[in-house]
């Protein structure tokens, strides 16, 4: 069972990351969604947002930020409806911070409480296809410093510990929690046995994001699991 500090667990799961796309206009190396080798251009349905909203008023569940990723964000062709969602549980929660994080390359307007942020520098990424299960380094007892970084994620399988467990899900089949009602710390690092065991991210410093064995490894190296994931993708793209 994974463990999470009593000062780490209340930030984590005040914040939220919400994956609404698979799709990019870009094809940065390492990507952490996969989106350089693992393309895909499905986007998440509107329900399980509009469901999130709903059952984050009904809980009462006081989300400090609400930030929506991709892929490539703005390529979901509902995104206008999403903001509308969204402002619903803003009325209903006026402190909580409301994002969207792009790559700059689409420019787009949006509402005052509405915060857009983007990030026009896409040289820098990490190592990401590396399986710490291949390199004999997962079942200690520890987590990246990702999951009190960024909060929970949130996407087409479900909630996950952390954003990049959208990916995780997506690649190797793992589905994560249903329903808020069931989103539980303990049930969100249950899943940690599967997500982190191929997650590069593993292997970062768990207290600091530029440190860490992952970068032992050249950016785009990938480690056995991986590569025959995506021999297995390049076969089946149906499935993923």
């Amino acid at each position: 069972m994974f463990t999470i500090t009593n000062e780490h667990k209340e930030h984590w799961l005040s914040f939220i990351e919400i994956d609404i796309t698979e799709q990019c206009n870009l094809s940065c190396n390492a990507c952490s969604r996969c989106c350089d080798k693992f393309k895909s251009n499905k986007h998440i349905d509107i329900k399980i947002v509009r469901q999130f909203v709903k059952e984050s008023i009904v809980l009462n569940y006081k989300w400090k930020s609400i930030k929506i990723l991709g892929g490539e964000p703005t390529l979901h062709p509902e995104l206008d409806k999403i903001i509308k969602i969204l402002y619903e549980y803003k009325l209903f929660n006026v402190d909580c911070l409301i994002s969207i994080l792009s790559n700059g390359v689409i420019k787009r307007n949006y509402p005052d409480w509405f915060i857009d942020e983007y990030t026009l520098d896409h040289s820098f990424h990490r190592p990401f296809y590396i399986s710490p299960m291949d390199e004999g380094k997962f079942g200690i007892n520890k987590l990246c410093c990702t999951l009190w970084q960024c909060g929970i994620g949130l996407g087409s399988y479900g909630y996950t510990p952390c954003a990049l467990g959208t990916a995780m899900c997506r690649i190797w089949g793992f589905r994560g929690v249903t329903s808020l009602y069931n989103c539980t710390g303990e049930n969100l690092l249950n899943q940690c046995k599967n997500i982190c065991k191929h997650c590069g991210a593993y292997l970062v410093d768990s207290h600091d994001f530029s440190k860490g064995d992952i970068f032992n490894y050249e950016v785009m190296q990938m480690t056995p699991s991986w590569v025959n994931r995506l021999e297995e993708y390049n076969k089946n793209k149906n499935i993923f």
